[in-house]
């Protein structure tokens, strides 16, 4: 039997059971209780019911545990095994049977003890059997013939469906070269943990900046707004710049494996035409400045943001977004990671813009106050200078990722030039 939750297999295995008990002489109606009785337990056979109690009066309670699914598979398996050793008949094996595969020890269990197999197909209980919203209403709390407890999410019920692997042609035709060829194709399936690893396939594809960062901004000073009371000794110039930040004894920051600008990342399912795209630029330069350290205060998260300048720069736009906004993310601390570091930079660039607008308000209105003059770069970042650093710009309680953050920057006037960075692809 195949088919999700619902679909009506066990009240089709049910039947097909009374029937044969009724050529042989036995009048058994199964009823609204009938899955929890002995005779359909002995006959159609469910790893469910390893998860299920029955109590002397008939009442079953169904409580599932995911983290016994390895053991009462196999279980459920070998319960088949035996009766079929026994030759009972007709056995029906009652799972959801989604993926090919995990028919295939049952299969092999058939042909050792010499029964025949036939595979009920969803689409042979009736309509409805695949569509998700039939198999919802079907299935809810207190619905007939159904275990306590024993409700299916909606969502999960919809990724069942996706995921229902179709049968060969043949498969439930009963018998003939067809069906055999058929059944070859489930004996032959593969869970996919079985299945020989394909090619890698990248993470995301990006500059490789490790060394020319390291170089360039490994000296900067960070400054009392990033270190707060991290800072060991007394002296000037104790822990001070990113390189003492890095290389710290004890310290909570997590280091990225390899500094990098991030151009594309692909996910799970990459686009084969992107992946396609990014290779073309493999083993391509790309010069890069860095125009501003920004770092969450007291050092929970800290990223450069760059620019990517001089001839070739166009090259990228097929992969970039609109919304792409190049940095390196230099070191990150718990509850910070560092695919934060673009919505760092995505609330700050919006507070500098609004920053600026209103300085220029103010000082229009004839106010008696600094104007940070933008010089028409949309890319520089400017803000209320803080008094613990005068270097630095101050942005108290901007919103990042749901949580009130002091963002710091320190331009880098002039901008520090990393240099030509190598375009390349990073493997998980």
């Amino acid at each position: 039997m195949r088919g999700p939750p619902g679909s009506g297999k066990s009240t089709a295995a049910r039947f097909l059971l009374a029937q044969h008990m009724k050529l042989q002489g036995v009048d058994w109606r199964p009823g609204s209780n009938a899955a929890f009785v002995s005779i359909s337990r002995a006959f159609i056979l469910s790893t469910d019911d390893f998860f299920t109690k029955v109590d002397d009066r008939g009442k079953a309670e169904y409580h599932f545990n995911p983290s016994k699914l390895k053991e009462y598979h196999p279980k459920n398996q070998a319960r088949c095994e035996a009766s079929m050793e026994l030759g009972l008949t007709p056995l029906f094996v009652d799972n959801t049977n989604i993926s090919l595969w995990e028919m295939r020890d049952y299969l092999k269990a058939a042909e050792k003890f010499g029964y025949d197999v036939q595979v009920v197909d969803p689409q042979a209980l009736g309509p409805g059997a695949l569509d998700p919203a039939v198999l919802e209403s079907r299935i809810g709390e207190g619905a007939e013939g159904r275990a306590s407890g024993k409700e299916i999410p909606g969502h999960v019920l919809k990724r069942m469906v996706s995921n229902f692997e179709d049968l060969p042609p043949g498969l439930g035709s009963g018998s003939g070269p067809e069906a055999y060829a058929a059944l070859g194709i489930v004996r032959e399936a593969r869970a996919p943990w079985e299945r020989p690893p394909g090619p890698p396939v990248p993470s995301y594809a990006g500059l490789d900046v490790e060394a020319r960062a390291l170089a360039r901004l490994g000296a900067l000073e960070l400054g009392p707004l990033f270190w707060e009371d991290q800072a060991c000794g007394e002296g000037e110039g104790l822990e001070s710049n990113l390189l003492d930040a890095r290389c710290k004894d004890g310290a909570d920051w997590s280091l990225p494996d390899r500094l990098h600008v991030t151009v594309r990342f692909f996910g799970r399912d990459p686009v084969t035409d992107t992946i396609a795209a990014a290779e073309a630029l493999v083993g391509s330069w790309f010069e890069v400045e860095a125009r501003s350290l920004v770092f969450v205060r007291g050092g929970g998260l800290l990223c450069a943001d760059v620019g990517i300048v001089g001839p070739g720069a166009e090259d990228l736009a097929g992969l970039v977004g609109e919304d792409w906004l190049p940095h390196i993310t230099l070191l990150n601390a718990k509850p910070w990671w560092p695919k934060d570091s673009n919505d760092l930079l995505s609330a700050l660039k919006k507070a500098s813009k609004e920053h600026a607008r209103s300085t220029a308000a103010a000082a229009a209105g004839g106010e008696d106050e600094e104007v940070i003059d933008l010089a028409g770069e949309e890319d520089v970042l400017a803000g209320p200078t803080s008094e613990e650093d005068p270097r630095a710009f101050l942005f108290p309680g901007l919103q990042v990722r749901g949580r009130a953050a002091d963002v710091c920057v320190l331009p880098l006037d002039p901008p520090q030039p990393l240099g030509p960075c190598k375009f390349k692809l990073f493997f998980p």
